[in-house]
């Protein structure tokens, strides 16, 4: 009689048939003899980032379905997409990684100082402004539509899923750019910058058209005041936060 070898899951210990890629009593995937870097690497971006097949499903409409992946995202339908803060993560990581392979070529600067402040600013402190600005976009959103009683949270992931959207938005901006400026096209990287702000403004509106149903004016109305608040903060943060590196330097 043949010997038959019996496997086990490494994690709970419970017989495993040797064609299960995944224990079938605790979903431990089945640790292969001698993994490879690229294994490594796709385990990383599995666990921590859902990157497989639901990232297509999500930065396609993330870039140019505005207020899809909240709408579905409130409707229930969640699995088959990046969850919104692991999304958010992961292209803001990629912003900053892109930002900072530029070198900042998109900033105007005159000195050595000025790149210095700069660099500081956008490096160190612009990732942790825009996190604490997520929670205040929420807000802001929750009473100029409080009628609808949608609540914080679902505010939260539309806060969530804008801010994802823009990062993703402008590391391709940031790319481009590159790549123009490579060639000396410095007039069609002002058009482009010029466009990229224009989809931003405009994807916000349509979002808060979609999400919330409501009227063009009363939208329209809401989403200049969102815009125009944010933007006051942001401006004030900018000031206050140069302000404060200059004084330390």
């Amino acid at each position: 009689m043949a010997n038959i070898q019996i496997n086990r899951c490494p994690q709970c210990q419970n017989p495993m048939r040797e064609e299960f890629e995944y224990c079938p009593t605790c979903g431990q995937q089945k640790i292969k003899q001698k993994e490879t870097v690229v294994d490594v690497w796709r385990n990383f971006l599995g666990d921590y980032f859902a990157f497989d097949s639901k990232l297509s499903l999500s930065l396609g409409p993330l870039l140019f379905n505005p207020g899809f992946l909240s709408i579905e995202y409130k409707k229930g339908r969640r699995v088959r997409y990046i969850p919104p803060v692991r999304l958010y993560i992961f292209i803001s990581i990629l912003f900053f990684i892109i930002l900072n392979w530029s070198g900042n070529q998109n900033i105007t600067r005159s000195t050595t100082d000025d790149e210095r402040l700069w660099n500081n600013f956008f490096h160190n402190y612009l990732p942790k402004v825009f996190f604490l600005f997520l929670p205040l976009f929420a807000a802001i959103l929750m009473l100029l539509f409080k009628k609808l009683k949608t609540g914080y949270v679902f505010n939260l992931i539309i806060a969530t899923h804008y801010h994802a959207f823009l990062f993703f938005l402008f590391s391709i901006y940031l790319l481009l750019s590159m790549a123009l400026a490579s060639t000396g096209y410095f007039v069609l990287n002002n058009i482009l910058f010029s466009l990229t702000i224009i989809w931003a403004l405009l994807y916000l509106l349509l979002s808060l058209k979609r999400i919330y149903i409501m009227p063009w004016f009363s939208t329209i109305w809401r989403f200049l005041v969102v815009v125009s608040i944010y933007s006051v903060f942001i401006s004030l943060s900018m000031v206050i936060i140069l302000g404060y590196i200059t004084l330390k330097s």
